[in-house]
């Protein structure tokens, strides 16, 4: 697997053919918290990015979305999907919709939104990640 691309938010961010998507992500340097097993583990946006470049597997200290995140930015959505497709909660259902509106599926990505309790956005599928990403771990 070879480690993602670094490149700034107005550039291109996702190409997406069926379910077989390239997925690009960018370096912030944020602060972060995320919330685990219900207690709160810190998790920096850098150490995210970093182990995005540096590592086969998502940080352990992860929520289960940003796991997922992580496996789309590493261009595994099958991975990333699998981990979320039969959990409960709004955060997931709000990835799961997400999942789906990059894989080009409308109709399941309007079911899962309205699950989230969120409407699908009028924004690029990039800006929408990076607003998770900023959701999840800031």
């Amino acid at each position: 697997m070879g480690a993602p691309l670094a490149i700034g938010v107005e550039a291109g961010f996702i190409r997406s053919v069926g379910r077989t998507t390239k997925t690009v992500c960018w370096s912030l340097s944020l602060p972060a918290t995320v919330q685990r097993n219900g207690s709160h583990t810190p998790l920096q946006r850098s150490a995210f990015d970093q182990s995005l470049k540096e590592h086969a597997t998502p940080p352990p200290e992860a929520s289960l979305a940003v796991t997922a995140l992580w496996w789309v930015c590493n261009s595994n959505w099958q991975k990333a999907h699998d981990l979320i497709d039969k959990e409960p909660g709004v955060d997931i259902a709000w990835v799961h919709a997400f999942m789906h509106r990059m894989d080009g599926d409308q109709a399941n990505a309007k079911y899962w939104y309205a699950r989230s309790g969120r409407q699908a956005p009028g924004t690029t599928i990039g800006k929408e990640l990076e607003a998770m990403l900023t959701y999840f771990l800031d």
